[in-house]
């Protein structure tokens, strides 16, 4: 995994087993914390960047972003992008949680 100023080059591996696609995102998102493929800090791909890697729709990704941020994930800045905020041990928890 690579990281850098710009943006992490992480691409979700999404579990068929998910059929909702948005929660599919959530979880490749909680996933990559809990193994530390992404880190605190790291900067997550744009909806955009993200929907056309995927072959999504962007409502789709925003729609996975936004939940993931309802869980403390994540979090946005408007003009700066989206960032991780949780450690793995926080994604870990969360992951062991019924929601």
């Amino acid at each position: 995994m690579a990281h850098n100023k710009v943006g992490v080059m992480w691409k979700p591996e999404l579990d068929p087993a998910i059929g909702i696609k948005y929660l599919a995102v959530v979880d490749a998102i909680t996933k990559a914390i809990s193994r530390g493929e992404l880190r605190t800090g790291d900067r997550l791909p744009t909806h955009r960047d993200l929907a056309w890697e995927l072959k999504m729709n962007v409502s789709t990704i925003t729609q996975g972003y936004k939940e993931a941020t309802r869980r403390h994930l994540i979090g946005g800045e408007v003009g700066r992008g989206t960032f991780v905020l949780a450690t793995s041990r926080e994604a870990e928890l969360f992951s062991l949680k019924k929601v």
